[in-house]
């Protein structure tokens, strides 16, 4: 099963037209999901080892807006394309100069004004951790075999992403010194029960 989840974004003022950030964060709780087969409530975690540079190198990555894949706005295919997607530390970055196109054109006029912050993935996966010693399971991704895409959305399970109207070099200085400030901060909790 296609799973999609979301994360946060920030924006700059830059004149460029490169957009950036952090769409997967690695051992990141997610806001609170419903799992329909197992009847419960969860949190997810992505672990480092779940994703692989040879996955992101084998996979043909679309980012979207709103997942929609009529609004594509890069592309990765098999590592070639528009779209820069770069496993890191922390998690999985991306990169790409929005196109001179009106989705393109608005997309970035939105996370430029603060109005669109957030960024989510789709994925499938073949192995995880359950744990249900809290009254919140969480499950614990291990294994990610498909990356569908990555999409700028509305609402997101992960709060801690980031995407930016700036280079992926300011992007990685910038995150290092607010992503504490910025997770301590996180005090939302959404039910989201479409996956």
């Amino acid at each position: 099963m296609k799973e999609i989840r979301t994360l946060n974004i920030e924006s700059s003022d830059s004149e460029s037209r490169e957009l950036a950030g952090v769409a997967i964060v690695f051992n990141a709780e997610s806001e609170i999901m419903y799992d329909k087969e197992k009847r419960k409530y969860f949190r997810e975690v992505i672990a480092p080892e779940a994703i692989t540079d040879e996955l992101i190198q084998n996979s043909d990555v679309r980012f979207l807006y709103n997942h929609n894949n009529d609004k594509i706005l890069a592309r990765s295919n098999k590592g070639c394309g528009s779209l820069k997607i770069v496993k890191r530390e922390d998690g999985v970055a991306f990169s790409f100069d929005a196109p001179n196109t009106s989705l393109g054109n608005d997309v970035r006029e939105l996370v430029k004004d603060g109005t669109l912050t957030q960024c989510s993935f789709a994925f499938t996966y073949s192995d995880c951790k359950w744990d249900f010693t809290e009254k919140i399971a969480k499950r614990t991704i291990t294994r990610i075999d498909g990356l569908y895409d990555l999409s700028i959305v509305t609402v997101p399970a992960y709060p801690q992403t980031s995407v930016t109207a700036r280079g992926l070099e300011e992007l990685i200085e910038n995150e290092y010194s607010t992503s504490e400030t910025h997770l301590n901060n996180l005090t939302k909790i959404e039910e989201i029960e479409n996956l």
